[in-house]
């Protein structure tokens, strides 16, 4: 019987849960727009677009999001489970966003594939 506690409390510890973000430390994840600062910089030259996409998770729950190589960040509320990352839609994030956490260093955006890696 106790074999059987033990066991359920195993099995139900390791369900995708949802994560209280108030938990978590600050975390800063960014997707490079170009294969090299050099190809960003000469495609670029007057350094009007981002080299690179990035995303800070803060403990409060708030994200902020830089997207496209534009130079607004959206700042909108996220949730976290084990193995997503879910930005709400807001006023400037016109639709949800999805990551999923491949490792804690590592984010895959679902709605287009590009990787996303802390810095």
């Amino acid at each position: 019987m106790f074999a059987l506690v033990i066991s359920l409390v195993f099995l139900l510890g390791s369900c995708n849960r949802q994560v209280d973000p108030s938990t978590t430390t600050e975390q800063r994840y960014k997707h490079d727009l170009f294969s090299s600062d050099e190809e960003c910089h000469e495609l670029n030259p007057m350094g009007e677009v981002s080299c690179s996409e990035t995303i800070q998770l803060r403990p409060d729950g708030k994200a902020d999001i830089l997207l496209g190589g534009g130079d607004v960040r959206i700042r909108t509320d996220y949730t976290r489970t084990d193995q997503a990352i879910t930005l709400k839609a807001t006023g400037g994030l016109p639709k949800a966003i999805v990551f999923t956490v491949v490792s804690q260093t590592e984010l895959v955006r679902t709605d287009n594939g590009t990787n996303w890696q802390m810095y």
